[in-house]
C-alpha cells in the first residue's frame, strides 16, 4: 500500500518525526478496510485552512474520502483514533479526514 499525494499543489513544511508513524499506521489501516484504494493527501501546509490550524505548523495533514463507502472511513477514522492514541486529532470533516498531531500539554 502507498501514500499518494494528490497533486503538486499539497505542499509539505518540515516533516514532524510523527508523520513517520502516521504513515505506516494510516497504511496498515487503509489497507485493512480499504484494500486496493491507496490513501491520498489532499493538503499538509497549503491550502486555506481556520486560523491557528496545525496545518500551518506542518501538524496537520487532509486524506481523502470521497473514493470510500461511508462505512469503511468510518471504521478508519475510529481504529486510526484507537491506534494513534491521545497525541493526535483524527477528525471526519464533510469531505476528507483530517489527522493532526496535537498532543496534551
Amino acid at each position: 500500500m502507498t501514500i499518494l499525494v494528490k497533486d503538486a499543489s499539497v505542499r509539505f513544511g518540515a516533516f514532524h518525526d510523527c508523520f513517520f508513524i502516521v504513515c505506516n499506521v494510516v497504511k496498515d489501516v487503509w489497507s485493512r478496510h480499504a484494500p486496493g484504494i491507496h490513501p491520498v493527501i489532499t493538503s499538509a501546509n497549503d491550502a486555506k485552512h481556520m486560523l491557528g490550524s496545525l496545518h500551518y505548523q506542518d501538524r496537520g495533514w487532509d486524506f481523502r474520502t470521497f473514493t470510500l463507502p461511508r462505512s469503511t472511513t468510518d471504521l478508519i477514522v475510529k481504529e486510526l483514533k484507537e491506534l494513534l492514541g491521545p497525541d493526535f486529532d483524527v477528525v471526519l470533516e464533510k469531505d476528507h479526514l483530517h489527522i493532526e498531531y496535537d498532543p496534551p500539554q
